[in-house]
């Protein structure tokens, strides 16, 4: 009887984890739309402890000279090659359950945005059953550090507006303080275009810099449209860009004059 629990318990929390992931929305970036990604990550969690459980109660019979359950050895190495197509794919570490929903590469004084957060919710009111999830809002450091890159304000500027018209984002609005001579400041807003799995959740908000010639510096924040954890979201959004503007980057300062 226990077998057959666990045995069933893993083929479950798989079949789980293959409907959240084949949903299109569930991507690298996105981590699946709330509660998908948190959900996800509990079925997941779930079905790796059953399997180990399943392991321990092979071996009990291994150990006891009984026959092996074909049934429950198929549905814990399913369950394993689950865990590792996941981290593969996503990447444990790339979930976190922080009380963060807001990133940005510069903490001190991070880019920022035309409206205030509660003013970019997408529900301005959480209704009370869902108020265990709600989060206090404060803007966390991104594991990236700000983008200095050897080129003017003028040139990072098209280095970024190359990889964004390669991306799905589009701008949504942008500000200036200054973009006279060496001096060069400007913020651009971004959201996802229709179809994006992070179109509904997440605003850019990219500030490029410089007060030297030759040199500026780009600087990222990435905010959620909620009011709870983004199990990481943003961090990858940060982590992404910061690699798609360092190799245009390079790109655009080897490519013949």
């Amino acid at each position: 009887m226990r077998v057959k629990i666990v045995e069933r318990f893993c083929i479950a929390m798989v079949l789980m984890q293959v409907v959240l992931a084949w949903d299109p929305r569930f991507t690298r970036d996105s981590l699946g739309d709330f509660p998908q990604g948190m959900i996800f990550v509990i079925f997941g969690l779930l079905g790796f402890i059953s399997a180990v459980f399943g392991i321990g109660i092979l071996l009990k019979q291994l150990i006891n000279h009984q026959t092996m359950d074909v049934g429950l050895l198929l549905a814990c190495g399913l369950t394993f090659s689950i865990t590792v197509v996941v981290q593969i794919s996503y990447g444990w570490q790339n979930f976190n359950f922080k009380k963060a929903n807001d990133y940005s590469t510069d903490i001190v004084n991070p880019p920022q945005f035309q409206q205030t957060k509660h003013e970019r919710l997408i529900i301005q009111d959480i209704s009370s059953i869902w108020q265990f999830f709600d989060i206090p809002h404060k803007i966390t450091k991104a594991d990236i550090d700000s983008i200095v890159l050897p080129l003017s304000g003028l040139d990072s500027k098209i280095v970024l507006k190359r990889v964004i018209e390669r991306s799905s984002w589009k701008l949504s609005s942008y500000s200036t303080s200054s973009s006279d001579g060496v001096d060069f400041s400007e913020t651009y807003e971004f959201r996802g275009s229709k179809g994006n799995p992070v179109s509904q959740l997440t605003d850019l908000s990219v500030r490029i810099s410089s007060t030297e010639p030759g040199f500026s510096v780009i600087d990222i924040r990435s905010s959620s449209r909620v009011r709870y954890r983004d199990l990481g979201a943003n961090s990858n959004v940060i982590r992404q860009l910061t690699m798609d503007i360092l190799m245009m980057a390079k790109q655009y300062k080897n490519a013949p004059n």
